[in-house]
């Protein structure tokens, strides 16, 4: 703490010397003061001890981070304060990646989507066009009436072809339909793996 003397001191020091004089003369030395600061300082001695401590360990993790900044040992700190800083740059870039993945497996899906909507579309003119075959047989065949054995026969087998056509152009749409559904089922799962992977790297940083 600074102060300074109000009045000048009446007396820095008293001195015994002898410096050319009888011997044992005494010598009275004397100087001038003038007003001005001078410190004070108190010292004491003892240890400090922290009125309430806690222990801190890094958060639990599953990958390794280089430390670049912490308050030093001891240090007084305030709720919610920053006491450690990490080099999460590499997780970064991999969260950065993760999400870009998402992005394109909801791409991928959507153009699943799109293709799915025209290969249904195709299966169900197919079964239009191969019921459209059918009914012109079934007229074809009354036309048969009065022909030949022969001519009936063959009729009878372009009936039958004609409705062969029909089922198998509504198989291949029912088939198509729990492909697709699998096709779905598969990628939503590969999507709901990256999102989970993404949150547990957003829980690193």
């Amino acid at each position: 703490q600074m102060k300074t003397a109000p009045l000048a001191l009446a007396l820095l020091f008293l001195g015994l010397a002898s410096c050319g004089g009888k011997k044992g003369a005494p010598v009275l030395l004397t100087a001038s003061l003038a007003e001005g600061p001078f410190t004070e300082s108190v010292s004491e001695s003892g240890t400090l001890e922290a009125v309430q401590a806690s222990d801190v360990s890094p958060p639990d993790i599953s990958r390794n981070f280089t430390l670049v900044q912490v308050v030093d040992e001891g240090a007084m700190v305030d709720a919610g304060q920053k006491i450690a800083t990490f080099d999460t740059a590499d997780a970064e870039r991999d969260l950065q990646n993760m999400r870009d993945k998402i992005l394109d497996k909801k791409d991928e899906i959507e153009n699943l989507f799109a293709r799915q909507r025209d290969e249904l579309t195709d299966a169900s003119n197919s079964i239009q066009a191969a019921r459209d075959a059918l009914e012109m047989e079934k007229i074809n065949q009354r036309s048969l009436e009065f022909s030949s054995d022969v001519d009936k026969r063959a009729g009878e087998i372009r009936m039958r072809s004609r409705s062969d056509d029909v089922g198998k152009a509504e198989r291949r749409l029912a088939t198509l339909r729990l492909e697709h559904a699998r096709q779905v089922r598969q990628k939503q799962a590969e999507l709901r793996r990256l999102e989970e992977d993404r949150r547990d790297k957003e829980k690193e940083i």
